[in-house]
């Protein structure tokens, strides 16, 4: 995945957008994981944005608070530098989602602040991944899609259902967003009998 990305968007820094057509389909691990090998680049950044906040999270996985963070950049209450947080990987950061109500997230994810504030983490990071809400569940993925360069959309393997995922990749498109690649999560690797002779 992360050869992929290094080649799609070659020589420039990118940005995109992680997400599902459905919930439960590991979009979150998939966010993270992607994170950590992308900071294993020397001399690379990379931040993960948690722009769920309808089930943030991204500061649960990492056992972090989860405020302040991105609801508060979107109502202006915090700076970019009091929201980003270190990991223990060296170069990356991560920017929890912030404590919001259901209820004001259609508001907060309306603001034009959005597009300012990827636009930032494009000058201060060379990757930046979102990790969104799934894209059939509601319409902040699309609304957080642009201000990204495309998407990774994540399907459940023997779940997902492949009209859930072209809706999700209609959807996608209809937003002018890129579906850079397809993620497959939860798929087992058998190992034959006979190799267990030899261990």
């Amino acid at each position: 995945m992360r050869t992929h990305l290094l080649s799609h968007f070659a020589q420039k820094r990118f940005s995109v957008i992680i997400t599902s057509s459905d919930a439960g389909e590991g979009k979150t691990v998939t966010c993270l994981n992607l994170g950590v090998v992308l900071a294993e680049q020397p001399e690379k950044t990379t931040v993960i944005l948690d722009g769920d906040l309808r089930k943030a999270g991204i500061a649960a996985c990492l056992n972090m608070v989860k405020s302040p963070g991105m609801a508060d950049l979107l109502r202006g209450t915090a700076t970019m530098a009091s929201v980003v947080r270190p990991t223990v990987y060296t170069n990356l950061f991560v920017i929890p989602a912030g404590e919001v109500r259901k209820q004001e997230v259609g508001e907060l994810m309306g603001r034009p602040e959005l597009k300012e504030i990827g636009a930032q983490l494009r000058q201060e990071f060379d990757h930046v991944l979102i990790d969104t809400p799934p894209v059939n569940g509601a319409a902040d993925a699309g609304m957080l899609g642009q201000a990204a360069d495309g998407a990774l959309l994540v399907v459940h393997l023997n779940k997902t259902h492949r009209e859930s995922v072209d809706r999700a990749i209609r959807l996608l498109h209809a937003s002018n967003i890129e579906v850079s690649g397809l993620v497959l999560t939860h798929q087992k690797y058998y190992i034959p009998n006979y190799l267990y002779r030899y261990s």
